[in-house]
């Protein structure tokens, strides 16, 4: 992983080398802002102070998204259905602030009730294939094993 590869600061998309400009900013439904195209950086975003956020969105849905927001502050919905849970759309910018072991807790117990298969996550080119559910629960496990603030 290149913490150092550019993203574009108007819509969020990393690309593999600099460049000049944003392809999908100049496509003509989206657009380059006033001060012209600008660009960050995973390091850049991750000295900030930005972290993973969850957010009832409405009945069943759970909206999952960056404070403060980055780019054009799209988040995550993860959709709650007696038929299976869907995790629709991605976020920009990954959680790499340490959350509270109670955090953690609270999100997988949210989580318990919902069975999933498959756990998607381009940030380290990973995808879990089978049994997604358990391998959420053992990192977590690991997370909570090596919480400093278990107070928390």
């Amino acid at each position: 992983m290149d913490v150092d590869l550019p993203i574009c600061a108007t819509c969020g998309v990393q690309y593999p080398a600099p460049r000049e400009d944003c392809p999908i900013c100049l496509d003509e439904r989206q657009y380059v802002g006033w001060e012209g195209q600008r660009w960050t950086s995973l390091a850049e975003l991750a000295a900030g102070s930005r972290r993973g956020e969850l957010r009832e969105q409405g009945p069943g849905v759970t909206g999952v998204g960056t404070a403060p927001a980055f780019a054009i502050g799209q988040r995550a919905l993860l959709v709650h259905a007696p038929g299976g849970n869907v995790l629709w759309d991605c976020v920009s910018y990954p959680n790499l602030i340490p959350e509270r072991p109670r955090t953690i807790r609270r999100a997988l117990a949210l989580m318990a009730p919902f069975a999933f298969n498959r756990v998607y996550g381009a940030w380290w080119d990973l995808i879990v294939h089978t049994d997604g559910a358990e391998a959420v629960r053992r990192s977590a496990d690991r997370y909570l094993r090596f919480a400093l603030d278990d107070a928390g």
